[in-house]
């Protein structure tokens, strides 16, 4: 059996890996069996049971560390894994360049990939590549949050004496909608978030960038009279762009403190560049503002993270035998 030291000083490291769940247990369980190795050694040196442990996993070093190493030594992905990360962002910004967003044949059948990639990756372990999709999946459920928020805001309104309240069936199927769609958004996040924050974290950053032109257009009225809004679409289309080579970048990146400031720095500026473009001047405020909505985008995986911690436990790896 495995002993109570060294499972605990194996769950430390694997809270720190961050990779593929099989490749996590693999690890793992060379690190145990060389670890096992090293203490029947220092066993037949004549040490004791609990000296022979102590030292054993001493001579290993951190966890943290060790994890660190883990992680830098496995986490590069190759061309191809960047390819596959990247492009959804490149469909999405042709998409949005090419303007047939009002056509919904070509909406439905690039949903369609997205949804078919996200179930396939899902099902063959949660490669990195996977999530970068997933995102785009989400924005559905986001659009439709977003394009029902004024039925909300008018049953609010009409609760403080401003105006009437909508029909009671409406208000009541936007909010079951609302409801759904929380939960469905908060239980893939979580799920990501287990497996990668930072992950998690590249999965949500189309989502500012899509609500910043779905407010515009909106404002403009092009969801509901028919304004021409196609020039709106160019910003959006090099954001997601940008987005892309990130991607490309993040993956190839072995050190995780690089990966995460190229993600947070390249989102805030793709978002910043989004709302000047549409916009204008929004000012130093404003672009504080974004920064702060970028940088939270970021945060609150992270916080949730350290909350709920990282991967299951060792309980399902077979442990070595001593």
């Amino acid at each position: 059996m495995m002993q109570p030291e060294v499972r605990t000083y194996l769950e430390e490291v694997r809270s720190h890996l961050y990779l593929r769940t099989d490749v996590e247990k693999q690890l793992i369980a060379e690190l145990d069996s060389h670890l096992q190795q090293n203490i029947e050694e220092r066993l037949n040196q004549g040490q004791t049971k609990d000296e022979a442990i102590f030292q054993a996993i001493q001579a290993f070093g951190k966890a943290e560390e060790v994890a660190r190493l883990l992680y830098e030594a496995c986490c590069k992905g190759t061309w191809t894994d960047a390819l596959k990360l990247s492009l959804p962002h490149f469909l999405a910004a042709a998409l949005f360049i090419s303007s047939p967003l009002h056509k919904a044949e070509f909406l439905l059948l690039l949903y369609g990939v997205f949804i078919s990639v996200s179930f396939f990756g899902w099902l063959r372990g949660k490669p990195d590549w996977l999530f970068s999709w997933l995102g785009y999946t989400l924005l559905p459920v986001f659009a439709g949050g977003f394009l029902l928020a004024p039925t909300i805001s008018q049953a609010l309104r009409s609760a403080f004496g401003n105006g009437a309240f909508p029909s009671a069936g409406l208000t009541a199927e936007v909010a079951i909608y609302y409801l759904l769609a929380i939960w469905l958004v908060l239980r893939i996040s979580i799920k990501v978030i287990k497996r990668d924050w930072l992950l998690a974290s590249l999965m949500l950053a189309p989502l500012p960038i899509v609500g910043c032109w779905m407010f515009h257009v909106q404002q403009a009225g092009g969801f509901y009279t028919g304004v021409e809004y196609e020039y709106f679409n160019q910003p959006v289309s090099q954001a997601l762009m940008v987005l892309g080579f990130t991607s490309v970048l993040f993956i190839r990146m072995r050190r995780r403190v690089l990966k995460a400031g190229v993600a947070i720095t390249v989102s805030a500026i793709s978002m910043m560049g989004v709302a000047q473009s549409l916009w204008g001047d929004i000012g130093f405020f404003g672009l504080m503002g974004l920064s702060l909505v970028s940088l939270i985008i970021f945060i609150i995986p992270a916080i949730t993270s350290a909350a709920i911690g990282h991967g299951d436990s060792l309980l399902d790896i077979p442990a070595a035998d001593t």
